[in-house]
């Protein structure tokens, strides 16, 4: 099967019966995308209807939300106030993180029941007991059931916080595609050449929906990578706040490399797992040099960013919250740190296992990583705690 853009195009019109996708930015995103899918992800026939519908449920989407923006214009009018977005290394704890401020009713957090299927939009009354949230929990539980080291590297859940990543899908610039096949055009595409701009305005977009009927503020976003576009990111929500969690890359790189052989290869042939190991690599690389380039240049006020070690973190991880909330002059109460503390005790990070990789079985050399990671482990004093240290 060849993917056919415009083919693609039509078919998610006919099956909705609609046709206005709202603002043209994802057709670059997509056409990068079919491009690289054609040309390099060399999918398993059998694999190739899965990406398909991956790629058809996000146009059926985009022509159903629009639909909503159309006949409810009102929804661009809500308020995006100081949200909180959690960036830094893999690995580094940012999910736990995440997780743990999820536990504060105060705050808003993107659901992953909620993103994924955002129509209707979620109300307030409804918010906990949506039939939406058995569906993707079933989902998740098949993943697993597909790909059980999964359990291992990444916890899924459908009440769990969502990372942007699963809303900027919408506009096709998104690692979720790269998770799924080997890309190296549309990675570098994603990382050293899209214009993120209009990619935050339709994310921008998104929480306006999410929140108009199922308000709370401040929302707490988490995505890793959006260290490659801050300056954008901070055209869209200028008054965000920042909190940047750092770990020596090489105690992610390896698992980061299993990952992605783990969920490419089955659906491909003839990958090298060494050939996407060294481009995990590469840009992991240019990640951690891009958060020296954010700090150099001072994008962040300090009064925007609080920066979170690793190894601080885990020592007691809702105290470092605690210190969070205090820079940002927010109000943690008793119940939210008790609830917090209750979440961590239950969800420890090895709950499921641990697996640890090496970097020489995916042909990466643990030295010369290190030195590429030097100025970012300088910059911000990070230890060494990876393969070398």
């Amino acid at each position: 099967m060849a993917f056919d853009e415009r083919e693609l195009l039509e078919a998610a019109k006919t099956e909705t019966g609609l046709s206005d996708f709202g603002p043209e930015h994802f057709r670059e995103g997509l056409g990068v995308l079919v491009r690289a899918l054609n040309t390099e992800a060399r999918l398993k026939p059998e694999y190739e209807p899965m990406i398909r519908y991956r790629i058809m449920e996000q146009l059926v989407k985009r022509l159903k939300m629009q639909v909503v923006f159309n006949e409810h214009p009102e929804i661009l009018d809500e308020e995006i106030k100081a949200p909180i977005c959690i960036i830094g290394s893999p690995r580094s704890g940012s999910s736990i993180m995440h997780e743990i401020w999820s536990m504060d009713p105060a705050n808003r957090t993107p659901q992953a029941w909620e993103v994924w299927n955002p129509l209707p939009p979620p109300e307030t009354a409804t918010y906990q007991t949506d039939p939406r949230i058995a569906e993707r929990q079933a989902q998740f539980d098949a993943i697993y059931a597909m790909y059980p080291d999964l359990r291992f590297m990444h916890r899924m859940g459908a009440t769990l916080p969502s990372e942007d990543v699963e809303m900027t899908t919408l506009e096709f610039a998104s690692v979720v595609f790269i998770v799924d096949c080997y890309l190296p055009s549309y990675s570098r595409w994603l990382y050293a050449e899209s214009d993120y701009a209009p990619v935050f305005e339709s994310q921008r977009r998104y929480m306006q929906l999410l929140q108009w009927k199922a308000p709370g503020s401040p929302w707490v976003l988490k995505s890793l990578h959006n260290t490659h576009y801050m300056d954008k990111f901070l055209a869209a929500f200028p008054d965000a706040r920042v909190i940047w969690l750092h770990r020596d890359p090489l105690s992610a790189l390896g698992s980061g490399a299993h990952l992605a052989t783990t969920m490419t290869m089955p659906g491909a042939d003839g990958l090298d797992p060494k050939a996407i190991a060294r481009d995990v690599a590469h840009w992991s690389v240019v990640h951690h040099d891009k958060t020296v380039d954010i700090h150099e240049q001072g994008l962040l006020k300090p009064e925007n960013v609080y920066h979170v070690h690793f190894r601080e973190f885990v020592k007691d991880h809702v105290a470092m919250v605690a210190k969070v909330y205090k820079h940002f002059g927010m109000t943690l109460t008793p119940d939210a740190e008790r609830r917090m503390r209750d979440y961590v005790a239950s969800h420890s990070a090895e709950q499921h296992g641990k697996h640890t990789y090496s970097l020489a079985d995916m042909g990466l050399d643990a030295d010369e990583c290190r030195q590429k990671f030097a100025r970012y482990l300088r910059t911000f004093d990070v230890p060494a705690d990876g393969p070398g240290a």
